[in-house]
């Protein structure tokens, strides 16, 4: 599936939410860590589903292996979100994801310059200088 500014500008976003102030994470699936600039932003309900593409409940912190190569282990990641969040929370993600969302190249523009704005705070309040 083509990435769009939106998702990178999120994707960015999350991995940089979910890392520490020297941009060290841990995979929410598999618990190793790393740079997070060479991990994924794991998507529980896969991007095909546009309701639930921008949720930051929705999304977590993966290695390249746990959300590549095992397709995103939904098993252990939904384990993951139940404890961060709760279980009615997945369960609302779950039964949204099958809603119908169009989005116009605006409004594509508009959540990329959104994240790329949260991305930057982030940044600021951790003290990372430029790590892309």
């Amino acid at each position: 599936m083509k990435r769009n500014p939106a998702d990178i500008q999120f994707s960015y976003f999350i991995r940089l939410r979910d890392s520490n102030d020297d941009g060290i994470g841990q995979c929410c699936t598999c618990k190793k860590y790393g740079q997070v600039k060479y991990m994924d932003n794991g998507h529980y309900i896969g991007r095909q589903h546009q309701a639930t593409r921008y949720s930051e409940k929705n999304c977590s912190l993966q290695c390249k292996k746990c959300n590549g190569l095992e397709e995103g282990f939904k098993v252990e990641h939904r384990r993951y979100l139940v404890e961060l969040y709760s279980e009615k929370t997945v369960l609302l993600l779950e039964s949204s994801k099958r809603q119908t969302t169009k989005r116009s190249a605006n409004d594509v523009k508009l959540i990329a310059d959104y994240y790329k704005k949260e991305t930057a705070k982030l940044l600021k309040e951790k003290g990372i200088i430029k790590w892309w």
